[in-house]
């Protein structure tokens, strides 16, 4: 699969004579609400969360912390995208480059192999890390915020009402285990 990123002249040079390829933190983006997906996931239950409510400032902070934490670099699939020329080249003057998924995935790997956070123990604080040892590339899916919001509303919801009734069952004092038979 061929794919395409728009760029600077700049990020041109250091791409081959570096061999560094751009990579912006999703905070300084210039939509807000970059990874409120993955806030709002968060208050869902999955493999690695409990689906525990969190107050709207703790979801805020996630969110943040998130956009703190998280870079990108965004390539196309589309030869002649409009949007990305318009995206990445304000001052008109950008070029276009082309490479291989495999290519963008092998050299991912390569830089997360390095920078994978169990070689950087002992690294001074500010040291680029990941957490991940492989690199993911993504298609970017829009989804609508609404109806996450309500698929979460209806799962604490439903919590709400299954914690009800084990209150219920609970509360008379014969539905309690025996203690002494323990």
């Amino acid at each position: 699969m061929k794919l395409y990123r728009f760029m600077s002249f700049f990020e041109l040079y250091d791409l081959i004579i570096h061999k560094k390829l751009k990579f912006t933190k999703l905070e300084l983006m210039d939509d807000k609400n970059e990874g409120i997906f993955n806030a709002l996931s968060a208050q869902l239950p999955s493999a690695f969360n409990l689906g525990f409510s969190k107050t709207h400032q703790e979801i805020i902070d996630y969110h943040n912390q998130i956009k703190q934490n998280t870079y990108i670099s965004c390539w196309t699939k589309v030869k002649d995208s409009m949007a990305m020329w318009l995206l990445y080249s304000s001052d008109k003057m950008s070029i276009r480059v082309k490479t291989s998924k495999e290519k963008l995935e092998r050299y991912l790997d390569k830089w997360m192999g390095k920078n994978f956070w169990t070689n950087h123990i002992n690294s001074p604080i500010g040291t680029l890390q990941t957490f991940y040892p492989k690199s993911k590339i993504k298609e970017v899916k829009y989804v609508d915020i609404n109806e996450k919001i309500e698929q979460i509303k209806k799962f604490h919801l439903k919590e709400k009402k299954r914690k009800r009734k084990d209150i219920k069952k609970y509360s008379k004092l014969e539905n309690f285990p025996d203690i002494m038979s323990l």
